[in-house]
Formats: C-alpha cells, sequence, structure tokens
C-alpha cells in the first residue's frame, strides 16, 4: 500500500442527512466500478449538533422531540453499533475497494491500518494514545450509547475511549467512519474529549492535517485533495432526501 494516492475530501460542517448521504454515495460509486475507485480519506462536521443511530437501533429508544426542541439533529447511520452525538468533533470516513486490503473483506485488517495513521496523527498532536488492542472486561454491546460500548479496535488513552468507528461492507467495498471529540459535549459527558486529554484548544483543521500526516508518516499514502465527482454528488442529493425521511429514521 506504501504507492497509494488516496483523495483527500474535506467538507464544511453539514447536516446529519447531508454527511451520511456523502458517505453513502462515495460508498455506491465505488461499488459500481471498484477497479476504477482510489481510497478515499474525508473529513467533516455537523451542524447542527446530531444524534445518529446505529443501523440496527430503535429510534423509539432515543427522546427525539426532546432533542428536536434543543435544536438536534436526529439521523440513522448506514453502519452499525450505538448511538453518537456529534457535537464539536471531527469526523472522518474512509471509503475503499476490497482489493486495496488483499481482495477478501477483513475488517480487522482495515481498523488496524487506519488506527496506525489515526494514532499517530495523534500523537503527532502530543496525545498519549494506542489501540485498545483487547477486549475490555466491561463490554456492552448492548449500551444505546456507542461511546459506553468498547472494542479492540477504540483509540484509548489510559483505557478511556477517544476514538470509536463502525465499518459497512458490500461484496466489493468497504466504508469506515469515526468520531474524535474536540470538546466535552452535553449529552454524552463521560466520553473522553482531545481537549481534556491535551489540556489545550484543539481546532478541526489542527486535528486535521495532523492526522493526514499520521497517515503519510505511518501508512505511508499519499493525499490529494479533491471534491465530490459529478456522479457522487448526485447520489448524495439523492441519499439525502432518504436520510431526512421519517421512513428511513424510525424504520424497525
Amino acid at each position: 500500500m506504501n504507492d497509494l494516492v488516496w483523495r483527500l475530501l474535506i467538507d464544511a460542517p453539514q447536516s446529519g442527512p447531508k454527511n451520511m448521504a456523502v458517505d453513502e454515495a462515495l460508498l455506491r460509486v465505488a461499488d459500481e466500478k471498484p477497479d476504477a475507485a482510489r481510497p478515499i480519506l474525508r473529513f467533516y462536521q455537523w451542524c447542527p449538533s446530531a444524534i445518529s443511530i446505529g443501523y440496527g437501533q430503535q429510534a423509539e429508544q432515543f427522546d427525539y422531540e426532546s432533542y428536536k426542541e434543543k435544536g438536534y439533529g436526529f439521523v440513522r447511520r448506514l453502519t452499525g453499533g450505538g448511538a453518537i452525538f456529534h457535537h464539536r468533533e471531527l469526523t472522518f470516513s474512509f471509503v475503499a475497494p476490497v482489493f486495496t486490503f488483499g481482495g477478501t473483506p477483513d475488517t480487522d485488517k482495515v481498523y488496524s491500518f487506519l488506527n496506525l495513521g489515526l494514532v499517530e496523527g495523534l500523537r503527532l498532536l502530543g496525545a498519549d494514545v494506542q489501540q485498545r488492542g483487547c477486549e475490555d472486561a466491561s463490554r456492552n454491546d448492548s449500551a444505546t450509547f456507542c461511546t459506553v460500548r468498547t472494542s479492540p479496535y477504540d483509540i484509548v488513552s489510559s483505557g478511556r475511549k477517544l476514538l470509536g468507528s463502525a465499518q459497512r461492507w458490500t461484496k466489493r467495498v468497504v466504508l469506515e467512519h469515526g468520531f474524535l471529540p474536540i470538546e466535552n459535549n452535553p449529552l454524552t459527558p463521560e466520553v473522553l474529549s482531545l481537549r481534556q486529554l491535551l489540556g489545550r484548544e484543539v481546532d478541526f483543521t489542527e486535528m486535521m492535517e495532523s492526522i493526514c500526516k499520521g497517515f503519510r508518516f505511518e501508512c505511508g499514502v499519499e493525499l490529494e485533495p479533491g471534491t465530490l465527482s459529478s456522479e457522487e454528488a448526485k447520489q448524495a442529493d439523492e441519499f439525502k432526501l432518504k436520510y431526512e425521511s421519517d421512513e428511513w429514521s424510525f424504520r424497525r
């Protein structure tokens, strides 16, 4: 993978439905022509702050009207796992053909490879972090919020979860996206934030640039800035309607 050139997409803050629509568009377009697809690393933010629930979660367990009154968004993700409150954070997504990682679906290989770049980028900021690497005895897959759940692929500091991620696979392409809190948020105050860990303010641009360096240094990849293709943008607009709909958000 050392000679790969990845596409780098950096988006302005967008709504939950638009963010999820772009991620799905990148996945679907790559799945249509995987032989011509290059790996994509995307960084984005949320405006307004929003709760994203896992693909298999029941929306009825959440106080949707209360979130709406507070001005928060609400959206169902394409990936599984628990709910996440996206407040002041850097969110990333990664899309790549399966052959990038040897030709067969391998969740461990993708999580671990991406964590190399993420961990190195965070260390460049001064954070003492590492991949958890083993199942925590307090694992709770049924917890409502993802931040309470543990995974061997979490990035942690002194055992506390800082960064979590989830994947969605087709037969030919993988999507992974994850969240990295910049500051503590009001719905899940137990979540470790980068500001808390470093003891100083960090902004989106500083985090993004450091993580890009981490991928270059640790993973040996080049990142080529770009924008959505016309087909990706078209499909993103179409998927946005799905992610805005109650039919999707409250599906059973």
